[in-house]
């Protein structure tokens, strides 16, 4: 352990122990402590790995950023906290940076607080439990070996197919017996979705395209680093365009310059 690191856990366990029996000064101490090893780990170590400026110009008048992940929203954030910190501040107002499913929710719950929307959204785990109750339920039981890995698997490609606007399998194709399956599954979840008033997050992205213009907060929206965007939210995001709300489209930055990617048609 370097002489500083040992510092910075010194001065943690003290202001761990003066905190004790005050959960306040706990997460007061707790916050130091993520200061000092933010400056002086990742600034002083990192410190030419910054945010782009018009981003964070962006973010500073209130601008929200969208990213395709959670984990890229994370280190924007740290991004953004690292440059404040640079810049000698102690306090900064919270940027707002979320990711795509993260920005779906929010969406849906600013428009619950104006009025009432069908639909009771599922949430991972609860869709998990349904596609997991489905197979279970399925002439298939006994023939798949995982029954939670076979339905974390279903939902994913389920999603896949909501995302890219593909149907589960149109009528009059030859199916294999998984594809047949699939396709079984698939409408045994619609159906139960329809019967309670389910919605998942990609039926509520669906549902989003018929709402009135004006229905998405914000005036501006700034999209990072995705690689490509899906049809479904090519769609969204036209929309939203529709009614007013300006979006900007920021790719991450080249990291080795070399590396090309080409089409050929094929012979």
């Amino acid at each position: 352990m370097s002489c500083h690191a040992h510092a910075v856990w010194l001065n943690f366990i003290i202001l761990h122990r003066l905190a004790r029996g005050s959960r306040l000064s706990l997460r007061h101490a707790a916050a130091n402590i993520r200061f000092e090893v933010a400056r002086h780990g990742d600034i002083q170590e990192n410190g030419g790995n910054i945010m782009n400026p018009e981003i964070a110009s962006l973010l500073t008048q209130g601008i929200t950023l969208v990213t395709p992940t959670g984990r890229l929203a994370r280190y924007l954030q740290h991004q953004y906290a690292a440059m404040q910190i640079l810049a000698g501040k102690r306090a900064w107002e919270t940027p707002d940076i979320l990711p795509w499913n993260g920005w779906l929710l929010r969406t849906r719950e600013d428009i619950c607080l104006r009025r009432a929307i069908p639909g009771v959204l599922l949430t991972t785990e609860q869709q998990q439990q349904v596609w997991q109750d489905i197979l279970n339920r399925s002439k298939y039981t006994r023939a798949i070996l995982h029954p939670v890995n076979t339905a974390r698997q279903a939902m994913q490609a389920w999603s896949l197919c909501k995302k890219w606007q593909i149907p589960v399998f149109p009528e009059g194709i030859f199916l294999s017996e998984d594809a047949y399956a699939f396709k079984c599954w698939a409408n045994d979840y619609q159906q139960r979705c329809q019967a309670n008033g389910w919605i998942d997050e990609w039926g509520f992205a669906d549902l989003l395209l018929q709402e009135p213009p004006g229905t998405v907060s914000g005036s501006r929206i700034i999209l990072y680093g995705f690689d490509d965007f899906t049809p479904q939210q090519q769609a969204l995001f036209a929309h939203i365009q529709n009614s007013g709300c300006e979006t900007k489209v920021f790719p991450l930055p080249p990291r080795n310059k070399k590396t090309v990617a080409k089409g050929f048609a094929d012979s």
